[in-house]
């Protein structure tokens, strides 16, 4: 999951929905408030220790970043509680915003195997999705937040066809043709599937996560070099990126390189102790 802050409103003249995003580019805490107060924002955090510990996991979980062998199911809860937190903290009149915190959520409960409560979370940015939609039809962003919301329902087709019109209405964002991709792969339409993580990575050659999902679609496929090719690519995009080290080593193990791929994937377990 990718979440687009382009267009993020302001709370109490600070972006938190900036600050949630900067999870996914930030390896602790301290970077992301060293990087918010360059940009002259203040600590948002506002002396609440809990939160700022909490959101700390939260950093780590979210870009399976995690350098601590505590890691664990205590610490995803403490991770979700802290999604939970941050999304009912903000003012009602940001429901832009409350749609993202969801989404947060989804994803996080998703990756704790809590399907119901993930579900809940996706069905509840859904609701909020479509009244946005029907706000700004003309926003290719509301259209790609239903088709994330919709997505994580199982529902790919639909997620499929409001993808579809966030690209007419906005053709280049990555971010949309990557969610586009993963609908397509999840429909089993894999060509289709590969050419637009083609486009996602045309548009932005530094997507490490563009090219790790299209790696993991062709090693489903039993292209394994091509699979390694990519693979290999995300990880020197992201050399801490948990999930294609550990692709890599799976693709190596395949390929009969055992010591190459014990390797990759001691370096993925590192990164995130009890995942990979």
């Amino acid at each position: 999951m990718t979440i687009d802050a382009a267009s993020m409103p302001h709370a109490a003249g600070m972006p938190l929905a900036v600050l949630v995003s900067l999870t996914y580019n930030f390896q602790s805490i301290k970077a992301i408030v060293a990087a918010l107060r360059e940009h002259g924002i203040d600590d948002p955090f506002e002396g609440d220790e809990r939160l700022l510990r909490d959101f700390g996991v939260l950093v780590g979980f979210r870009h399976d970043r995690v350098h601590t062998s505590t890691y664990g199911d205590l610490d995803r809860r403490a991770a979700y509680d802290t999604a939970e937190r941050l999304a009912f903290r903000l003012p009602r009149q940001f429901p832009d915003m409350e749609i993202d915190m969801y989404l947060l959520q989804g994803d996080v409960l998703g990756g704790m195997r809590l399907w119901k409560r993930s579900l809940a979370a996706y069905e509840k940015a859904g609701v909020r999705c479509a009244a946005h939609v029907a706000r700004n039809p003309g926003s290719a962003q509301a259209h790609a937040k239903m088709g994330l919301a919709l997505a994580g329902q199982g529902r790919r087709e639909e997620a499929l066809a409001s993808y579809d019109q966030a690209v007419v209405l906005e053709p280049e964002r990555a971010v949309t043709h990557l969610g586009r991709a993963q609908a397509l792969a999840g429909m089993g339409r894999s060509e289709e599937a590969l050419a637009a993580y083609d486009r996602a990575i045309a548009l932005d050659g530094t997507y490490a996560e563009a090219h790790c999902r299209k790696a993991e679609l062709l090693a489903s496929l039993g292209r394994t070099d091509d699979a390694l090719c990519f693979y290999n690519r995300a990880a020197e995009l992201d050399p801490l990126y948990a999930r294609a080290l550990a692709g890599k080593g799976s693709i190596l193990a395949r390929m009969g390189r055992a010591a190459e791929s014990a390797e990759c994937h001691k370096a993925a377990h590192d990164l995130v102790p009890g995942r990979y």
